[in-house]
């Protein structure tokens, strides 16, 4: 589901008021989204559980109802952040709601944030996905790194998401998802021009998690692609 403009639907509203969000249609899931039932994230969270894996909170489309549209092909249509800086707060305060006991700053001492705030130690942050594609950056790296530093000095912020016990970082940030179709593209693809636009900019080491999506068609090709990203790494 297009996450944060359904979560935030007004986008001039203020993000530190919590009457602004709206979760419950997220959590319970509602309606049909591509002909199938969205069961919510309470839904995905249980299943998640019984299995013993780890749901990654995807930081998808800007805030607004508006902010992302479905094209005749039924694709995606995203535009780039508008605002970078309140949207990265609406980012936190959506983090914050579904780790319930994160005390919020501008409220000390009020634990859960929201009403109906949840424990689910929901702390694996995507910024994006396909920035270029459906996330509507287009060509345009030098913004996407950009923005992804402003996301970044908010959700890395002690202030906001103070570290574990054991000193390490409570957020995890995870970037920039792009599609990556065969390994023979991987050593000209753009996510190293990405990588080179964050390290430019000193905020390469924000990122926990560098991330590529596939679209192939055989399980072959999804490990050559994985080889070839790793020995690219390596150089």
């Amino acid at each position: 589901p297009y996450s944060l403009s359904w979560i935030f639907p007004v986008s001039d509203a203020d993000p530190y008021k919590p009457e602004n969000y709206r979760f419950s249609g997220f959590d319970k899931g509602f309606g049909a989204y591509e002909d199938q039932a969205y069961g919510g994230l309470d839904e995905v969270m249980s299943g998640a559980a019984q299995v013993g894996a780890r749901v990654v909170f995807q930081a998808h489309t800007d805030i607004g109802a508006d902010a992302c549209n479905v094209g005749s092909s039924g694709d995606m249509i995203g535009k780039p952040i508008v605002d970078p800086s309140k949207w990265s707060a609406v980012v936190a305060n959506v983090v914050r709601h579904y780790n319930m006991g994160i005390l919020d700053q501008n409220s000390p001492g009020d634990v859960p944030w929201i009403d109906g705030a949840k424990a689910y130690n929901l702390n694996h942050v995507e910024f994006i996905d396909e920035p270029m594609g459906k996330g509507g950056y287009g060509d345009n790296l030098s913004l996407l790194a950009d923005h992804f530093g402003v996301f970044a000095s908010v959700l890395k912020d002690k202030a906001v998401f103070p570290d574990f016990v054991d000193g390490s970082s409570f957020i995890t940030l995870i970037a920039p998802s792009m599609v990556v179709k065969s390994a023979a593209e991987v050593n000209s693809h753009p996510i190293w021009d990405f990588v080179s636009a964050l390290k430019a900019k000193g905020t390469l080491g924000n990122l926990d998690v560098l991330s590529y999506k596939t679209r192939v068609s055989t399980p072959r090709e999804n490990h050559a692609i994985a080889a070839a990203i790793r020995e690219k790494m390596k150089s």
